[in-house]
């Protein structure tokens, strides 16, 4: 088998081991790709500050029925950031939570090693069929 060969075998393994990884550091990821989120946290005591939550939303009612969990929202249909100004204590059905709004802009997963490595995959590749054309041509 000729050199050519053996380095296309080689890049077809790394781009599948790459294509694992990326998919397994996915399933892992606690924080969804990109967006707005709310996380509800019970508060077990009373809070010197918080403000009476009346007419809750879908996304923040999902937040405060599923305590510690970030839910995804449409930002363009909330109601909740019109009052949101930073974390909050709020108070409902005398209940009381702490809300924090996060936006993220995260990309898959979470390594400073995905951007490269696709990169360097995505360069040889293009290299590869570079080298496929022109072998092409010559004949």
């Amino acid at each position: 088998m000729n050199k050519f060969k053996v380095f296309v075998l080689l890049l077809l393994f790394a781009t599948a081991i790459f294509v694992g990884y990326v998919v397994h550091v996915r399933s892992q990821s606690e924080i969804p790709v990109g967006g707005l989120f709310y996380k509800a946290t019970l508060l077990e005591e009373t809070p010197n500050e918080y403000w009476d939550l009346t007419d809750p939303d879908i996304w923040i009612l999902e937040a405060i029925n599923n305590p510690g969990q970030l839910i995804e929202v449409n930002q363009t249909a909330t109601t909740f950031l019109e009052n949101y100004l930073g974390p909050s204590n709020i108070r409902y059905d005398n209940k009381y939570y702490f809300v924090t709004a996060t936006y993220s802009e995260e990309e898959i997963g979470d390594s400073i090693f995905l951007g490269p490595a696709f990169a360097g995959l995505l360069t040889a590749w293009v290299s590869v069929g570079s080298v496929v054309v022109v072998k092409k041509f010559k004949h």
